[in-house]
């Protein structure tokens, strides 16, 4: 029996051919090797190799930033508990089905060979930061404070993707460490 896979089966696995080889890695051929089905279940699902990759680039978009800010909005809880939820959210092992840690990483490098995908990664670091940016001035943070806490989150995660995936360092405590002591200089209630 054929297996019967999905746009994100196809994704996922895009995903994990750019994590392990790169942006020229994306290749229906490739992909339907690893997936171990014909080049036609790629066609029936996408028109051509383009159109794929920006299905990838939404899919990161809206499951990689837009989802993941929506769900912590919707909890009701003070923002300095929301911080702890979107960096607990953050460095779960959401990005395992994607190739894992260096996924992010891949997708930032596939941004220097292709300008749809850096303007992207553009459109999404802005998106994150101000996200984050907005949380810890809600928590109490200055306006020039939370934005410089807001970098240095971001930017840690970043770094410790990487220093994790190499085992110099553990993203889901090292993360959340770095939270927690960005957020001893917040003042609920005082918004400089």
């Amino acid at each position: 029996m054929a297996k019967t896979l999905s746009q994100l089966d196809w994704i996922q696995a895009g995903f994990r051919a750019l994590t392990r080889g790169g942006h020229t890695a994306i290749k229906a051929e490739l992909i339907a090797r690893e997936l171990k089905v014909s080049k036609g279940s790629f066609y029936w699902h996408f028109e051509n190799l383009p159109t794929f990759k920006n299905a990838m680039l939404e899919h990161w978009v809206m499951a990689g930033t837009e989802s993941i800010m929506q769900g912590i909005s919707e909890h009701e809880t003070d923002p300095q508990d929301q911080l702890r939820l979107l960096i607990c959210t953050i460095t779960a092992d959401i990005n395992v089905p994607y190739g894992g840690l260096l996924a992010e990483a891949a997708i930032r490098d596939w941004s220097r060979f292709d300008s749809s995908v850096s303007q992207s990664v553009h459109r999404v670091d802005q998106s994150r930061l101000k996200y984050l940016t907005t949380l810890f001035r809600r928590a109490g943070g200055s306006a020039s404070a939370s934005k410089q806490y807001a970098i240095l989150i971001y930017g840690a995660l970043i770094g410790l993707e990487y220093l994790s995936h190499e085992k110099l360092a553990k993203l889901k405590s090292d993360l959340p460490a770095l939270l927690e002591l960005l957020m001893t200089s917040l003042k609920p209630g005082e918004k400089n």
